[in-house]
C-alpha cells in the first residue's frame, strides 16, 4: 500500500489514485518520459510512481495532473471519473453545467476557455 503524508488531509491512501493515473496514461497513450518532460520530474521518478515504488506528496500529485491537463485536456476529468468508478462520460447541457457554477467556479472556466482560446488549433492533442 501506497501511502502519502500530507499536512492538510492527514496520511491517504493513494493506490487508488495511482492505479487510476496508471489507467488513464495508458488508455490515453501518454508515455512516463512525456510525463517527466511536462513535469519537469525525471523518467524514473514518474516510473516509482506508475510502480507505486514513490509516493509523492498529495499536492504534488495534483501538479502532475494538472501539468497533464494542461497538455492533454480532459485528463483530469478521465482520472476522476476513473476514479470514481465512473466509467462514461456524464451527459448535461452547456448551459445547465454553467449554470450549475458557482462564481470562482464560473471564473476559473473562463480563464481556462480564454487560455485554450490562445493556444489555438495548434494545441498537442491526446
Amino acid at each position: 500500500m501506497v501511502v502519502c503524508g500530507d499536512n492538510i488531509a492527514g496520511e491517504i491512501e493513494l493506490d487508488p489514485f495511482i492505479r487510476a493515473f496508471v489507467k488513464i496514461l495508458k488508455a490515453r497513450g501518454i508515455q512516463g518520459k512525456e510525463v517527466a518532460e511536462w513535469t519537469g520530474r525525471t523518467p524514473g521518478n514518474i516510473s516509482r510512481i506508475r510502480n507505486g515504488e514513490d509516493s509523492p506528496r498529495l499536492r504534488d500529485f495534483m501538479l502532475i495532473l494538472m501539468a497533464i491537463e494542461k497538455r492533454c485536456p480532459g485528463f483530469f476529468d478521465d482520472f476522476c471519473r476513473q476514479l470514481s468508478g465512473q466509467s462514461r462520460r456524464l451527459t448535461i447541457s452547456p448551459e445547465e453545467f454553467v449554470n450549475s457554477l458557482d462564481s470562482s467556479e464560473f471564473a476559473a472556466l473562463m480563464i481556462a476557455a480564454g487560455r485554450r482560446l490562445a493556444k489555438g488549433a495548434a494545441s498537442y492533442e491526446c
